[in-house]
């Protein structure tokens, strides 16, 4: 019986950006706006932006142990505001997101979608996620 060792450690399969690792089922705020009642409490993700027909114009992208909470500040952020009033409707979704894949959703996000308004986000290996119909 012979046994073969190998130094070498196989190399973990990369996702496809194309193809979302995580499957995410977002909520949209009913009002429009900035609306949070149904994030009270939801860890997770959220992206905020402007509409015009089926473009989007990608504001903020964040993360919180509490979204309504995190939403709540934004909805005095001149950096935000100053993008409302434009004649473009101001659309807000937020996702649940286990604490341990925070990060990896929320440094895809911010990677991918390129937000107009940014805060350090922490590196961390992304985590691939559908986006919000």
């Amino acid at each position: 019986m012979s046994i073969t060792h190998t130094d070498q450690t196989p190399t973990p399969p990369q996702p496809n950006p194309a193809q979302p690792s995580h499957r995410l089922s977002w909520s949209h705020s009913l009002s429009g706006g900035f609306d949070p009642s149904g994030a009270r409490g939801v860890g997770g993700v959220y992206l905020i932006w402007q509409a015009n027909g089926a473009s989007r114009r990608w504001l903020y992208v964040g993360a919180g142990a509490d979204i309504a909470a995190r939403l709540a500040e934004h909805q005095g952020d001149p950096r935000v505001r100053r993008h409302c009033g434009t004649g473009q409707d101001i659309h807000i979704a937020w996702a649940a997101v286990a604490t341990l894949h925070r990060h990896g959703v929320l440094w895809y996000l911010a990677q991918t979608l390129a937000p107009l308004v940014t805060e350090p986000v922490p590196a961390a290996r992304a985590v691939p996620v559908n986006l919000p119909d």
